[in-house]
């Protein structure tokens, strides 16, 4: 086994024997010391190191809460959009049976669940007599209408949106203009498609 009191004194001799051990053993401690330095540093780099792992199984707990939150919403941003629909079908039921007093509380009922999705940072879109934006309007056909060309005739679905994303498009017949003839009409319709999407 080897004596490192005694093993420097074995490597240097002569005059200066005694100034170079001393020399030594300063480089000796000194690397000893540069050494603990850095099994210290290695200690805190493998703490911050468990501590960041601990923070990411944390943020991905949180990542897979927010996904779930977010399906919840789309599920009931479906169910609210389904409603709607609903109340858009019947008042134009109401507005075609020719009962005012039906067709009146249908309005107002399609109103009232139109404030109601405001008060929810969703809107409702798709109004007759608005120039046509294939952003936010699906084309389902055409027609001759008092409106100009590329002008919303009529609204069949209104579209929606939730906090400014678009969730669905208005399903619209779009103005072909005031009695312009079957020819041209025909070619318009061969035009536009079910989807006019951007």
């Amino acid at each position: 086994m080897l004596d490192f009191e005694k093993e420097p004194e074995k490597q240097f001799t002569g005059e200066n024997a005694a100034g170079e051990i001393r020399e030594f053993d300063l480089l000796a401690d000194e690397g000893m010391r540069l050494l603990a330095a850095i099994d210290k540093k290695q200690a805190d780099i493998s703490l911050q190191v468990e501590e960041i792992y601990d923070i990411v199984k944390e943020s991905a707990l949180y990542v897979e809460a927010l996904r779930m939150e977010r399906m919840r919403v789309n599920q009931l941003l479906g169910a609210v959009v389904g409603l709607a629909d609903m109340i858009e079908d019947f008042c134009h039921f109401t507005a075609q049976s020719g009962n005012s007093e039906l067709e009146k509380q249908a309005l107002m009922m399609w109103r009232n669940a139109g404030n109601l999705l405001e008060g929810c940072a969703a809107a409702r879109f798709g109004e007759a007599g608005q120039p046509l934006n294939p952003a936010i309007h699906s084309v389902h056909a055409a027609e001759t209408s008092a409106y100009p060309r590329e002008y919303i005739a009529k609204v069949l679905l209104s579209g929606y949106r939730y906090m400014g994303n678009i969730i669905r498009k208005a399903s619209v017949i779009v103005s072909a203009g005031e009695d312009e003839g079957e020819d041209e009409m025909s070619m318009d319709n061969e035009n536009l498609t079910m989807d006019n999407e951007v």
